[in-house]
This record gives structure tokens, sequence and C-alpha cells, in this order.
């Protein structure tokens, strides 16, 4: 049995486009990358018959990553200005 592997929303997509190919069959494809049949099936129900596009929803994640960063890095700045002020009252 092929070891699971956690395949990336391109890696899925350029595996889809492959097994949708006219020159390519699904099977091969699936036995390229050790998937089955079923996980194929599921991807395509996933992203190509979805609302959105998968590359919107990967959009979205990434811009809900960038504000969630600054968000933790706001936080960081506010424990560190905090700290410095502690640390001034304290030697008073």
């Amino acid at each position: 049995m092929a070891a699971h592997k956690n395949f990336t929303i391109e890696e899925k997509l350029a595996i889809l486009a492959e097994a949708e190919s006219s020159s390519t069959a699904k099977i091969p494809v699936c036995r390229k990358y050790g998937i089955s049949k079923a996980t194929l099936d599921y991807w395509r129900k996933q992203f190509l018959n979805s609302k959105e596009h998968p590359e919107d929803e990967l959009a979205k994640l990434r811009k809900e990553n960038v504000m969630l960063r600054s968000i933790i890095v706001d936080k960081d700045l506010e424990i560190a200005y905090l700290k410095e002020l502690l640390k001034k009252t304290s030697q008073r």
C-alpha cells in the first residue's frame, strides 16, 4: 500500500487536468499518483463542480492568512511595548 500523501490544491488540479486530457485515461493517472478512482472523482466533484473556483478559494485563504499574520504582528508589538513599559515602571 502506498503512503498517504497530502496533495496541495495546485497538485490536485494538475492531476485532474491530466486525467481529463483526451490523451490520458483515468486509471493510469490514478496509478501514477497512487490515488484511487474514487479520490479522483471526489476531487472532480469538490473542485470542478463547486460554485467557487479553487483558485478563488485559494486567493481567499491567502488573503485571510495575511490578515491573521498582521493581527499576530500587532499583538506582538503590543506585548513588546507593554513589557518595555513594565520595565520602566518597575525601575522607578
